[in-house]
């Protein structure tokens, strides 16, 4: 498979604002909620707090890369999606006989692909993926056939919220929402790294260390390419949980070799 190229990552997180804020563990008790300047309109403003967790890691990847965001193909991944939302709904059902068609605009699962979609009118190929722990390197394998086909770049958000109290035997954890934006070619200034050899290593490699705030959270695969980008290290790094599947780095790569 080709290498791509990672322009600008994202992240946000309850006490993390930005990738740099956690990599070098300066929480910041104030932020406790995505301030999403997109989604500022009338739509925006009911925008249900996972989407508010993409849109905020795709905010900061916008304002990095100066790209355009309207004209950028996406995929969006979660492995639960608007699971809070969903089951409010059927509680509703039970009570009142009838879901709130308001609130059902945000219960599906291309919900933040929508919002990111009305604010910032892009038209572009957008699709919306669920693949459990897998979710993040499903994502980068979608990504990385579109720009293996279709050249120019694509955004990547992944994004999952704390799972409902019923739930919590499926993972107790803190929301957490990555973007990345990748490119089939190098950009004019350098790159934050080059990307090759995804797959399903027969070889399964150590875990990476995850924040035990995240480790349930179906999202926190992408953190350990978070954290090598940021501290510009080279190597193999693991992009789900336990299945095998990891990516080739290096960090900091401008031009093809």
């Amino acid at each position: 498979m080709k290498q791509v190229f990672v322009i600008a990552v994202g992240l946000w997180a309850p006490g993390f604002p930005s990738p740099e804020a956690w990599v070098g563990q300066r929480p910041d008790s104030s932020v406790v909620r995505p301030t999403c300047k997109m989604l500022r309109t009338r739509i925006g403003r009911y925008a249900s707090p996972l989407a508010r967790l993409a849109v905020a890691a795709i905010e900061q990847v916008g304002e990095r890369s100066g790209a355009d965001l309207e004209r950028i193909p996406s995929v969006f991944g979660s492995a639960y999606g608007e699971i809070r939302i969903a089951f409010d709904q059927l509680d509703m059902i039970e009570r009142e006989g009838v879901p709130s068609p308001a609130r059902f605009k945000n219960s599906v699962h291309n919900a933040a692909s929508g919002h990111f979609s009305i604010a910032t009118r892009n038209t572009c190929f957008s699709t919306a993926i669920a693949a459990g722990h897998a979710t993040f390197a499903m994502c980068l394998l979608e990504a990385w056939a579109w720009l293996d086909v279709h050249r120019g770049a694509v955004l990547v958000a992944i994004m999952d919220e704390s799972l409902p109290d019923h739930l919590t035997a499926f993972g107790s954890y803190e929301p957490l929402g990555l973007a990345f934006l990748l490119a089939a070619d190098p950009p004019e200034r350098e790159a934050l790294g080059r990307l090759g050899g995804l797959g399903c290593r027969p070889r399964r490699l150590e875990p990476a260390t995850i924040p035990e705030r995240w480790v349930e959270n179906p999202c926190s695969p992408g953190l350990p390419l978070v954290e090598a980008l940021v501290r510009k290290r080279d190597g193999v790094v693991p992009v789900d949980r336990g299945g095998g599947w990891s990516v080739e780095l290096q960090a900091g790569a401008g031009d093809v070799a």
